[in-house]
């Protein structure tokens, strides 16, 4: 689709085109009329509901992309995106729009629509009773959902929490959804604005009837929840224990942060070469280049100049491999094989390296 899209924007110039839509609405009025957009249940309805939110309003290309995706079919998708366009601030980035479309042709129909000239656009008005299905009191599986009232350790989103009313509406819109696909733009688009707690978010993600959907989404939406923490209960949503280790192997690496950067200045190394060089026999060097192994550091010049120390008979690819865990560049570690003597050598440490990046 991105090539697709790169061919029409070369034959039409979206800049080119008089918008009357300066500035455009704020994320809290977008998702109020986005809400009341997706919980129709038809596309007609949809339709009739989005076309009249957009009269008066300006949406940026990002938001009509959004919404463009709660259809479940182009033609509909087409009618929106062509009125929408008119309403559009940010012109230049409507190129974004026709990724909302499955089928290419109406990428292409999209594109006629706009080179077309502007007609004058009948009054459109509110639907007739424009009221949401009746709620359904849903009920969710019986987990072991995690409380987030005194939750005190790592946050996503700062709070307060969304009320039950808020998170309600949302988890119906995704309810009456039609498609998995629409179900998850409602619930990204959600987590936009509102901060939920994690069991609010598993609640969420039990709509999906796809364990692998399931993921997808609570991974995209994991890093804005506000009781990170509390992220092994997630495993209950997954009766696959592969997906199960995934999201654990997922959530942890995200809370993790990464280590410091463990590395020997110049200044401290030429202390410790010095200190090497002051050994007289090669088993006293190699004890004491052990021992540094521990909680050191060393960079593959820094070996390099370390392991040259020792004589040329005993060196061995043993002392090398202590040394290549804590060594900050490893993807230059083979280059030490050219210190070894022996081709049994360089083979054993060749094959040692090749081990270590596999696992």
């Amino acid at each position: 689709m991105r090539a697709l899209i790169l061919f029409i924007l070369l034959g039409i110039n979206l800049t080119g085109f008089t918008q009357d839509c300066p500035n455009p609405i704020d994320k809290n009025s977008f998702q109020d009329g986005f809400n009341q957009v997706a919980v129709q249940g038809t596309n007609a309805k949809k339709l009739d509901l989005a076309l009249a939110f957009i009269k008066d309003k300006c949406l940026l290309s990002a938001q009509v992309k959004t919404m463009a995706q709660l259809f479940s079919e182009d033609q509909p998708r087409l009618t929106f995106c062509a009125a929408a366009f008119r309403r559009t601030a940010d012109p230049v980035n409507f190129y974004d729009v026709y990724d909302a479309f499955t089928n290419v042709s109406y990428a292409f129909r999209l594109h006629d629509l706009l080179k077309t000239p502007v007609k004058a656009e009948p009054p459109v008005t509110l639907p007739t009773n424009p009221h949401p299905p009746v709620e359904q009191v849903l009920t969710f599986p019986k987990y072991n959902y995690p409380l987030s009232a005194r939750y005190a350790g790592i946050k996503g989103c700062n709070g307060p929490v969304a009320s039950e009313e808020v998170f309600r509406k949302t988890v119906n819109n995704a309810f009456y959804q039609p498609t998995e696909e629409a179900k998850e733009v409602v619930v990204l688009s959600a987590v936009e604005t509102d901060c939920f707690d994690f069991a609010q978010s598993m609640k969420l993600v039990s709509v999906f009837r796809v364990e692998e959907t399931k993921l997808r989404v609570l991974i995209k939406i994991f890093p804005r929840l506000y009781d990170l923490e509390s992220y092994k209960l997630g495993t209950q949503l997954f009766l696959n224990v592969k997906l199960q280790e995934e999201w654990l192997k997922y959530a942890s690496f995200y809370l993790t942060p990464p280590a410091p950067l463990c590395e020997e200045s110049d200044a401290d190394f030429q202390k410790i070469l010095k200190n090497v060089q002051s050994k007289f026999f090669d088993h006293e060097r190699i004890s004491l280049i052990e021992t540094l192994a521990i909680d050191h550091c060393f960079k593959v010049s820094q070996i390099k100049k370390m392991f040259t120390e020792i004589s040329q008979a005993a060196r061995k690819p043993d002392l090398l491999k202590k040394l290549y865990d804590k060594c900050p560049d490893k993807k230059n570690y083979y280059m030490l094989g050219d210190d070894l003597v022996f081709q049994s050598d360089k083979e054993e440490l060749k094959n040692f390296i090749k081990s270590k990046s596999n696992n």
